[in-house]
């Protein structure tokens, strides 16, 4: 018999899947896996459906006629941030994503290297001169992300961390719309003089590349450059930042893996997909419904609100042998769900993972001692948002 989310009580009632820290969202997820790809749960106080197995996960991700990428962020996300690319499909999105995306493509990440990517890691790290332990989640992993994004942009990195706080305060319009509003409001007055003086007199910065690519005739409004902005400063930093965390974590907790990271580009790499499919920042994704489709004995509705658990399906051992085991020797790497599948997959894919690739390098040459800081509990929390709050580590060892 076939069920309807109208007729299911949610798995697990006792917890929340979006709003508790639930450190252990693995566990959870791999009894729910057990029970079907398709199943109820409690997300932000009512009960949804949750896509558990990589082969769920992965068909949601590709099938635009049956699940909208776009259509959750257009009701949600768009009333705080405005109409980003997460909030467009069809030939729209393909128009504005032909704009941006020169600046995030494979060969431009590796261009970044030299001009941007390695200066900035050794700057944010010169300032751990002379230290010890130290949070190198709060020290490193959270500022390097951010100060690569303002750099690319070209706005004063004097001027940063006011917008870190800002950015991390647009996207909680879950917990407090207020502070999202207030915050996206001190975001748009401090960069619009910055778009203004760029159209005025473009340089070779990100912000001038918005505004002047032209794409089948057409430019992005200021609005829209504006949109972009404010979605790739908060997005982007934040989830490079969990994404590094982890992978920093990863590298330390398991010897054989800093050694590869030492060793050269290939290993290195290896070490740093395994760790995004081991802990991926983003542990569920929305998508809604376009209409009734049934899966593994469930009927999904139209207009049905699902989450893709990404968590899950990089778990799942009919697509990672041993999930839970740390193992960059693995395979099948490549075919990691964190950064999602084909046109809607993460713009930014390419620059996060060469910022991760070049944080392990140079922490490495640095700090070649670095270690896990003993005594120091590593707690990894959040569902949609996953991360360590501290990473604790000695430097020297």
């Amino acid at each position: 018999m076939l069920m309807e989310l109208a007729k299911a009580a949610p798995l697990m009632p006792d917890v929340d899947f979006q709003l508790d820290p639930l450190p252990d969202f693995h566990a959870r997820t791999a009894k729910l896996r057990e029970t079907g790809p398709v199943v109820p749960v409690k997300i932000n106080g009512v009960t949804s459906w949750f896509l558990t197995d990589f082969r769920t996960v992965d068909r949601a991700f590709r099938d635009y006629e049956n699940f909208s990428a776009s259509k959750h962020h257009y009701d949600v996300t768009e009333t705080y941030l405005g109409r980003s690319l997460m909030g467009m499909e069809g030939e729209q999105h393909r128009r504005h994503r032909g704009i941006v995306q020169p600046a995030f493509t494979f060969t431009a990440a590796r261009n970044y290297i030299e001009s941007i990517l390695e200066p900035t890691a050794h700057e944010v790290l010169d300032r751990l001169n002379g230290q010890d332990e130290v949070d190198i989640r709060a020290r490193f992993g959270r500022l390097y992300p951010f100060t690569v994004i303002t750099k690319l942009l070209g706005v004063p990195l004097e001027d940063e961390k006011n917008l870190i706080s800002w950015a991390s305060a647009m996207i909680s319009f879950i917990y407090d719309e207020d502070l999202a509003r207030k915050s996206v409001a001190l975001f748009d007055a401090y960069i619009r003089p910055i778009l203004e003086e760029r159209r005025r007199r473009p340089s070779d910065d990100l912000i001038s590349h918005l505004l002047t690519t032209e794409v089948d005739g057409e430019r992005m409004t200021d609005e829209q450059v504006m949109a972009f902005i404010r979605v790739l400063y908060p997005a982007g930093g934040h989830s490079t930042s969990f994404g590094m965390t982890s992978a920093i974590y990863c590298m330390l907790a398991h010897p054989e893996a800093k050694a590869m990271v030492m060793h050269g580009a290939e290993e290195r790499w290896a070490v740093v997909q395994e760790a995004l499919r081991w802990e991926p920042a983003f542990g569920t994704f929305p998508r809604v419904m376009l209409k009734d489709v049934e899966i593994g004995g469930v009927t999904l509705e139209k207009d049905d609100l699902v989450w893709a658990c990404i968590t899950s399906a990089n778990h799942d051992p009919k697509q990672f042998r041993d999930p839970d085991r740390f193992d960059p020797h693995r395979e099948n790497l490549a075919s990691i769900l964190t950064f999602g599948r084909n046109a809607h997959m993460c713009l930014g894919r390419n620059l996060a993972t060469r910022e991760i690739d070049v944080a392990l390098r140079v922490l490495c040459e640095r700090f070649p001692n670095m270690e896990l800081a003993p005594h120091r509990e590593v707690v990894f929390a959040g569902t949609q948002f996953r991360t360590c709050e501290e990473l604790w580590v000695r430097l020297n060892g």
